[in-house]
């Protein structure tokens, strides 16, 4: 990746060629790829309208759009593993004798 902030992405997920898109249908015996889709994907779970997209945007677009969907997220205190309030926990639980292979 460009250290100027190129976008590369397309070039590592580009896919196969149209050779080599052609030679994969010919070994399984498809003429095209809507072909092997309709006899793939049953019509009733087929979308009847084309999906709305929007317009594509570089990798680096894409990381500063995520980057800044992050920074409002807030860090609240963490209470995993605190136990529960008014509740009785076992003492093997509580040991993690189940967690332990030394037990």
């Amino acid at each position: 990746m460009s250290p100027r902030g190129g976008n590369e992405f397309y070039k590592r997920h580009i896919g196969p060629s149209e050779e080599e898109q052609r030679a994969m249908l010919d070994l399984i015996g498809y003429k095209s790829l809507d072909q092997l889709s309709d006899d793939a994907v049953p019509e009733k779970i087929r979308l009847k309208s084309p999906l709305r997209m929007a317009d594509p945007i570089g990798e680096h677009q894409l990381l500063a759009r995520i980057r800044h969907i992050a920074s409002k997220n807030k860090m609240y205190r963490s209470y995993i593993g605190m136990g529960y309030h008014n509740t009785c926990v076992p003492h093997t639980i509580m040991r993690n004798v189940f967690e332990n292979p030394g037990w």
